[in-house]
């Protein structure tokens, strides 16, 4: 939890879904939930999407999405970035905000 906004930076859970789903979703609805997931969760994702650059990377039964802000990046140090862990199905299972940490 970040101390400042009392947000969480970062949890995993075995299934805390996003939404209420019961079939698997295209490959574009999971986009859309992910997005979705992460501008109601972070301070600084909707102000910042436009410079932020996306990657997917499907495991198995879920895909990975993550938001990454190359502007952020110091020599030696990971660029800012939120991920959103989703199965097919819609439910997240997993969510990492290392964005909200960007000084503005």
């Amino acid at each position: 939890m970040e101390s400042k906004t009392s947000r969480i930076v970062k949890f995993v859970a075995g299934s805390l879904p996003a939404y209420a789903a019961a079939q698997q979703k295209s490959d574009s609805e999971l986009k859309e939930l992910a997005q979705g997931f992460a501008l109601v969760n972070s301070l600084k994702f909707p102000g910042l999407s436009g410079a932020l650059s996306l990657s997917d990377r499907p495991q198995g039964s879920s895909h990975v999405f993550r938001w990454e802000h190359a502007a952020g990046t110091n020599a030696g140090m990971e660029a800012p970035f939120i991920q959103v862990d989703i199965r097919d199905d819609g439910t997240v299972t997993g969510y990492t905000d290392t964005l909200d940490f960007l000084e503005p």
